[in-house]
């Protein structure tokens, strides 16, 4: 009787449940191909497998992940058939064969019959599930090579840990896991035509993790690269250069990437958008990258020159952030102008030309803010006579050349897929229109002076001499309004307007400087400074012209009062000034044309 209830008795434990849930997981991982001696990994598997089907319980299934030595993707593959139930298959496909723990073997063999009959089931619910035999489960990311900083040589623990938990997830197809892949840039067709400007997606990387279906976020960093051709040792080191040579756009503007770039654009340079985890910082995407392109150095005849800003790397940002206080206050003064527009321009509305004459000192600058005064005087007749009516044609045709090459350089920074049309275009003779923007820019100055010049020799032949001090008021006060609203928008204003793969490079690094230097803009010495630190860097001929009309009452009485001494210092200038830029330009090698394959 005893030894009857010691047989039911093991006939009962051999039913626990732990042993049939492994015996179910040890039935589908020997249905793999293969020798698991190649993979290093027989061994442990059969000591927690047995140890779940002896023991069982949870804490053996968690240690099995934690404790199985192999790298990352073997653990991949072993851990995408748990959860699959199949095999993946690729190129280089990792083939299993595990031995069974003693004991467990006519469980196996009681289950089969089991499943063969599920199979059937499967065959019978139609075509649109694959046969599991005859087709096996192709995980495309296998074969499609990911992006992802988790190499050895990536010292952010936690960046290589958030990326190979992506890596894990993209290929148990994770939605969040996708986005992440699909953000980053892929190659292109077009490259041979200069289609090297690959942004990814910017907007659905940073929106990863807000949605709370994960619990990693999204980063997204653009690198610039520059590539170059090498020598090598075969007949095709010459089409290599001239593809090269396309893939740069011709070399319009030569560039690198460690130019500033906020002004004017790195043309040569490629921009490659990458999404990675937040927890990765600019200079773990740039090592992920040497390594990715590192074997491409040594055998494919390229070099890659790859440069990750840390102002390049944008996280979706926090709506919560209040603005600073110099932001507030700026917005409080464009308010405060708008108001007195708006009153200014009913007041105007309102008044009569009785009502004008009895104003007072305050309406009066109230009223110059009226739309309605401005717009009047901005289009009434030119006066007959007492003024050069003719330069106000020049200055309008000078005006609008002088926008249109400013557009010229920003269009060089857009991703359009044929930036070698720019390149042929700008090679036309018509287009020398543009490249001598320069010309644009003294002609400003030329007005000026010959305005300066007209006035100040009716004043003085007026009044017999000239009010210095007033003058330089005047036309401080005329320019510096304009300019302080402009460099204030610059600086606090419109950085917050907008976002996107070029926003800091473009913008918020010119906010910077302007946040720093405006001084030196309001006080209109920028130009003594290096270009790369310059605020606002087309306002550069608004110093210049005021640095000049300083001079400009000195010379015109020097050839009001002494002609042959004036005329002999003005030639002096002349030479000297011509003298200098000659030197200065031969000296940096600069050009005052922009010119096919120039350096800026």
């Amino acid at each position: 009787m005893g030894k009857n209830l010691r047989m039911i008795k093991t006939v009962i434990n051999s039913l626990n449940p732990y042993r049939i849930i492994a015996c179910y997981a040890i039935f589908f991982v020997v249905r793999a191909e293969g020798n698991v001696k190649s993979t290093g990994v027989d061994g442990p598997i059969e000591e927690l497998l047995e140890s779940i089907i002896i023991g069982g319980g949870g804490a053996e299934e968690e240690s099995l992940v934690r404790a199985f030595p192999c790298d990352d993707s073997t653990c991949d593959s072993v851990l995408h058939h748990a959860n699959t139930n199949e095999i993946s298959s690729s190129n280089s496909q990792i083939v299993v064969e595990l031995s069974l723990p003693n004991g467990v073997t006519d469980c196996v063999e009681t289950e089969g019959p089991k499943n063969g009959q599920q199979n059937d089931l499967s065959k019978g619910q139609g075509n649109d599930r694959f046969d599991e035999k005859e087709k096996p489960f192709r995980n495309i990311f296998t074969e499609i090579p990911i992006f992802a900083p988790t190499s050895n040589n990536i010292k952010n623990e936690i960046c290589r840990k958030h990326s190979r938990i992506f890596v894990h997830q993209l290929k148990r197809y994770k939605l969040w896991a996708l986005q992440m892949y699909d953000s980053t840039a892929k190659l292109p067709s077009g490259i041979l035509r200069g289609n090297t400007n690959q942004f990814g997606d910017f907007d659905q990387c940073i929106s990863i993790g807000s949605d709370k279906t994960s619990h990693i976020e999204g980063k997204y960093c653009l690198a610039s690269v520059d590539i170059d051709a090498r020598p090598f040792s075969y007949d095709e080191v010459d089409s290599l250069k001239k593809a090269v040579y396309h893939a740069r756009s011709y070399e319009f503007i030569k560039s690198n990437a460690r130019d500033a770039g906020h002004f004017v654009p790195r043309f040569t340079t490629m921009n490659w958008g990458m999404c990675v985890p937040a927890s990765c910082t600019s200079a773990d995407v740039e090592q992920a990258l040497v390594d990715a392109l590192q074997d491409y150095n040594q055998t494919s005849g390229l070099s890659f020159n790859i440069y990750v800003d840390p102002d390049m790397c944008y996280v979706k940002p926090d709506p919560q952030q209040p603005y600073s206080i110099a932001t507030v206050c700026t917005l409080l003064f464009f308010g405060a102008v708008i108001c007195i527009t708006i009153m200014g321009t009913l007041i105007d509305r309102k008044s009569n030309i009785n009502d004008i004459k009895e104003q007072g000192q305050l309406q009066r600058m109230i009223m110059a803010f009226s739309i309605h005064k401005n717009i009047d005087e901005l289009t009434a007749d030119l006066p007959d006579e007492g003024d050069i009516n003719c330069i106000y044609g020049i200055r309008a045709i000078g005006t609008a050349l002088l926008y249109l090459a400013h557009k010229v350089i920003m269009l060089c920074l857009s991703p359009y897929s044929n930036r070698v049309e720019l390149t042929e275009v700008s090679n036309e003779w018509w287009s020398t229109i543009f490249r001598t923007s320069i010309v644009h820019t003294d002609s400003f100055l030329l007005l000026s002076g010959v305005l300066t010049s007209f006035n100040l020799t009716k004043e003085i032949e007026r009044k017999k001499h000239i009010d210095w001090i007033k003058k330089y008021i005047a036309r401080f006060i005329r320019l510096t309004p304009a300019l302080l609203a402009l460099v204030l928008f610059y600086a606090y204003v419109m950085e917050h307007t907008g976002d996107g793969p070029l926003w800091n490079l473009t913008v918020k690094r010119n906010a910077d400087i302007c946040k720093e230097s405006f001084w030196k803009n309001i006080l209109y010495i920028q130009t003594f400074f290096p270009f790369e630190q310059m605020c606002a860097t087309h306002t550069h001929h608004l110093a210049l012209d005021m640095q000049l009309s300083l001079l400009s009452p000195l010379l015109v009485t020097l050839l009001w009062q002494w002609r042959i001494f004036g005329i002999f210092v003005l030639l002096s200038l002349y030479t000297l000034s011509a003298a200098l830029r000659y030197l200065i330009a031969l000296q940096n090698q600069l050009s005052l044309i922009i010119f096919h394959g120039i350096t800026i």
